[in-house]
């Protein structure tokens, strides 16, 4: 996602070839993020975005973000903030929670709150990355039945409760709309496994409905091989064909 912003940020790209951009960025992130064991082959991209481009197409789109992002890929994102809270509990996230709150729930409950985060812009335009997973893991502790910051947690991250609390209840808010639901106690009744599948759900749908209308417009062009690279940049350069940009 921070990817695809970063590009998109700086490059004006068509909507017929968002899906590609995308597609990329997420190969580009696993590679740098994940496992080589869980890295999607290009062949498996491919075969997942119905072979609207053809592999040599994604890998060229692949060198031009990387091109676009300057190689510089080494991003703080709330993902790692948070990761770097709840492992081996580093200052206390995981404090204080009452006895029926095991770990895993509390990770579970983070999870989808982070998941939440990144589906909707106002949490990467209005907070730093580090608020943002300050506020998910007040949030976690907030539907444990925990309070939501301690004196711990103001000394490791810097923040002070008031710092990260309009964050935090933007984060409740948005898992309130998402359960359909306004009622706290009715919302904490939501198993945190159900939760994270219907989260995901979500954005699977949302996905979906993208995917539908860039790939319709994708099948509309033939595709062509790119014109050789310009001093414009990558993808201003192969405007001119509706794959990369619409070029200057």
């Amino acid at each position: 996602v921070l990817y695809a912003d970063r590009v998109l940020g700086n490059v004006k790209v068509p909507s017929k070839s968002l899906l590609l951009v995308g597609a990329c960025c997420v190969l580009v992130a696993a590679k740098f993020e994940e496992p080589e064991s869980k890295v999607p082959t290009l062949k498996k991209l491919h075969e997942t975005i119905i072979d609207i481009y053809s592999e040599e197409l994604m890998r060229k789109m692949e060198l031009a973000i990387l091109t676009e992002l300057k190689w510089d890929l080494a991003s703080v994102t709330p993902a790692h903030f948070v990761d770097y809270f709840l492992t081996s509990n580093r200052h206390g996230a995981l404090d204080n929670l009452p006895r029926d709150a095991c770990t895993d729930t509390a990770r579970r409950y983070a999870m989808v709150f982070l998941s939440l985060s990144l589906q909707h812009i106002e949490f990467t335009v209005m907070f730093l990355p580090s608020v943002v997973a300050a506020a998910v893991v007040a949030a976690m502790r907030s539907k444990l039945g925990a309070s939501r910051w301690t004196p711990s947690l103001a000394a490791a991250t810097g923040y002070e409760e008031a710092d990260i609390s309009a964050c935090c209840e933007r984060v409740l808010a948005v898992y309130s709309r998402t359960f359909h639901t306004s009622d706290e106690s009715e919302a904490m009744d939501v198993e945190p496994s159900s939760a994270s599948e219907r989260a995901d759900a979500e954005a699977v749908r949302n996905g979906v409905a993208l995917l539908h209308i860039d790939a319709a417009a994708s099948l509309r062009h033939k595709e062509r091989e790119p014109s050789a690279p310009s001093p414009k940049g990558p993808f201003e350069a192969w405007g001119s064909d509706g794959r990369l940009g619409d070029g200057a």
